[in-house]
């Protein structure tokens, strides 16, 4: 019998400008092209708008300027992850989906110091692919709401007061 094979992990490699970063599989339900956006007044910067996703409302971040990176335009070619972690549902908008990568785990390297967002990188013959820790992300640019939190107060009990 042959020796197991190591642990190995989906990415779903993207570029951001010339920098390849990447999310494990499980974490991405699809990649999406581009439908029709609305934007929240009053939103942070990097919430692009809503999207409508199989009716449910999508936040739809621009990972570009949640890392400093000029915003690019956006078309109806352009391409975005839906992801989520925990109960959290979230377009991301990237440059690029490049790929599905399958990598051994022991070749992830934990770094310390790189900020919040994040949490791994894998050395390839090409470069670096920096490991995007969604949930931080997640927490950062769409906190919860207080409808999130059980705390909204419904329009009929606000017209009654």
């Amino acid at each position: 019998m042959s020796a197991a094979a190591p642990d190995r992990i989906a990415l779903l490699v993207f570029r951001l400008g010339e920098a390849q970063y990447a999310l494990p599989v499980d974490q991405v339900m699809e990649v999406a092209a581009m439908v029709a956006v609305v934007r929240v007044p009053d939103a942070p910067p990097a919430l692009v708008g809503m999207l409508n996703r199989h009716g449910d409302a999508l936040p739809l971040l621009d990972v570009r300027h949640v890392f400093g990176l000029p915003p690019l335009p956006v078309s109806a070619t352009t391409l975005f992850i839906v992801v989520q972690a925990g109960a959290r549902r979230a377009g991301l908008l990237v440059d690029e989906v490049q790929q599905v990568q399958y990598v051994a785990a022991a070749a992830l390297q934990p770094v310390r110091g790189a900020g919040r967002l994040i949490y791994a990188m894998l050395g390839t013959a090409t470069g670096l692919i920096q490991l995007l820790a969604l949930e931080p992300l997640l927490l950062t640019y769409l906190p919860e709401t207080p409808r999130d939190s059980g705390q909204a107060v419904r329009m009929q009990d606000a017209y009654e007061k």
